[in-house]
């Protein structure tokens, strides 16, 4: 395995970016779009209904002037002039003709007004002379067909039962004077279409949004997904992946930054290509004259065996030791390293690193407890991760005075992730001290390479996750190492196990803290 990246349990930076860039065209586009729809569908419902009404308007008041002058036709139009209330004959003949138009038309209500707004015939069963308040809202069109004997019309109004209506007014005319008016009452059948033009247009409105919606969530999907896709590569390259190359998937100013950010990577894999081959030729160059001189020390050590001068040829080894864990630091940061990823119990690498530091631990009377749950499992290099361990835990443990403790437990933080702390009570780092620990080549400690800790995390990271630090003076320091889990990894073999532990020992990396 070789896993790179950052792991973070709530998701990547560049998801929420771009969930963010998606939610912003949405609100964006549809934040233009649906005032302008809601608008323009407002105002075409207006118009249309306009329309309809003065559409509806005019078909009543020609209903009712087309009554009005059949009834002069025929001489009804003195009959009405001369009704009295006991005219039950004349009202009676008159009913039944209104209530011909009224069933023939589809009309509401068919009747006859005098200039004092009362009942003079009725297709309902209306008293004579009975006086109709309700029209009353209709007084300046009753007023205008009695002044210029034309037909007029009503505004929409809505009757009892709930329902809207409209009313038509024609003179009726005796010898060429305006006696009554003719007033028709539409019916459902007409104001209908009004509602339903309005359940129409509100139907078409909300089609449009949903289509807007599907549009606008397509064409945010359209710019996203590449810019996901080269945020993911953008990533990759961060964390060091220089083998994945850069697809061009749109021809188009997106597919122009693909192929700007795939050169980049070709630059830089070349450029570190050189750094490998560097690397390796400094660290054989550097290898060679270092082994030859642990051959003469350990020749000048059997020369001087029982000799005071001894003890100089003893330092000359330890400097060479120290050289020689200056350039394998060294190279491991600067190298990529190739991972193998076992699954493995947490409580056997815990038993393990601290093992390795048991003999610091004892030299500083410091006690190191673990608390780890029984079972728990973690995923990833066994080996990379013990020396991780191994060194944060050294840390720890030259931090701590005679009689404190160091404390190292696992937890499950969720099914795929899992979390190693390590935390001390010793003198604790200030925050301009914390700000740099991560630093390569950063050191407090005199014979420090300042590689140790800057490893430790690039091999946590190589792993796919991440680790902290924070530290308070006087209090002590915890360092946080979040690792993903990974249920599907082998199982580590037995002969793995045994090589682990034939190899442990006390381990000499780099501390600081």
């Amino acid at each position: 395995m070789h896993a790179r990246g950052y792991f973070d349990p709530r998701g990547s930076w560049h998801d929420r970016s771009v969930q963010k860039l998606r939610t912003k065209l949405l609100v964006g586009w549809l934040g233009v779009l649906l005032p302008l729809l809601a608008v323009a569908g407002f105002l075409t419902w207006q118009s249309a209904r306009r329309q309809l009404e003065a559409e509806l308007g005019l078909r009543l008041a020609g209903i009712a002037q087309t009554t009005a002058i059949q009834m002069e036709s025929f001489g009804d139009g003195g009959r009405v002039a001369r009704l009295e209330a006991d005219s039950v004959s004349v009202r009676t003949r008159l009913e039944e003709q209104l209530r011909r138009v009224r069933d023939g038309n589809g009309l509401r209500r068919v009747r006859i007004i005098d200039s004092e707004l009362r009942s003079l015939v009725d297709t309902e069963q209306v008293a004579a002379f009975e006086p109709y308040f309700e029209l009353q809202a209709d007084e300046v069109e009753i007023a205008r067909a009695f002044e210029s004997g034309r037909a007029q019309s009503s505004v929409l109004y809505s009757a009892v039962d709930g329902q809207p209506y409209k009313r038509g007014y024609a003179p009726l005319s005796d010898d060429g004077a305006v006696v009554a008016l003719v007033v028709v009452d539409g019916s459902a059948s007409y104001t209908g279409r009004i509602r339903r033009l309005g359940w129409l247009m509100a139907g078409v409105s909300a089609v449009l949004i949903l289509l807007t919606t599907v549009m606008t969530l397509w064409l945010s999907h359209r710019i996203t997904e590449p810019l996901t896709a080269l945020s993911a590569a953008a990533d990759r390259i961060g964390g060091g992946d220089l083998s994945s190359p850069v697809q061009r998937a749109r021809a188009d100013e997106i597919g122009d930054l693909s192929s700007a950010v795939e050169r980049m990577r070709m630059a830089l894999l070349e450029r570190d290509e050189e750094r490998q081959m560097m690397l390796a030729g400094i660290a054989h160059e550097i290898r060679n004259p270092l082994g030859g001189m642990e051959i003469f020390v350990a020749l000048l050590e059997e020369e001087l065996q029982g000799d005071g001068r001894s003890v100089y040829a003893h330092k000359v080894r330890r400097e060479l030791n120290y050289l020689k864990r200056v350039v394998e630091e060294f190279l491991a940061y600067a190298r990529d390293s190739a991972y193998e990823s076992t699954r493995f119990g947490a409580e056997e690498l815990l038993a393990e690193a601290c093992e390795s530091c048991g003999g610091i631990a004892v030299t500083r009377g410091v006690l190191i407890t673990t608390e780890v749950e029984p079972g728990l499992e973690l995923s990833g290099d066994y080996s990379a991760l013990r020396g991780v361990l191994q060194n944060v835990v050294q840390n720890a443990l030259q931090a701590s005075d005679e009689g404190a403790s160091v404390r190292v437990s696992v937890t499950a933080s969720g099914a795929g992730s899992r979390q190693i702390d390590v935390s001390d009570s010793g003198a604790g780092m200030a925050p301009e001290v914390v700000a740099q620990v991560w630093r390569p080549f950063y050191t407090t400690r005199e014979k420090g390479t300042g590689l140790g800790l800057p490893l430790a995390r690039k091999v946590i990271r190589d792993h796919g996750g991440d680790v902290d630090i924070t530290s308070d003076v006087g209090v002590g320091t915890r360092v946080c190492i979040r690792l993903p889990f990974d249920d599907g990894a082998p199982l580590r073999s037995a002969a793995g196990a045994r090589l682990s532990q034939m190899s442990t020992g006390d381990y000499d990396g780099e501390m600081i803290g």
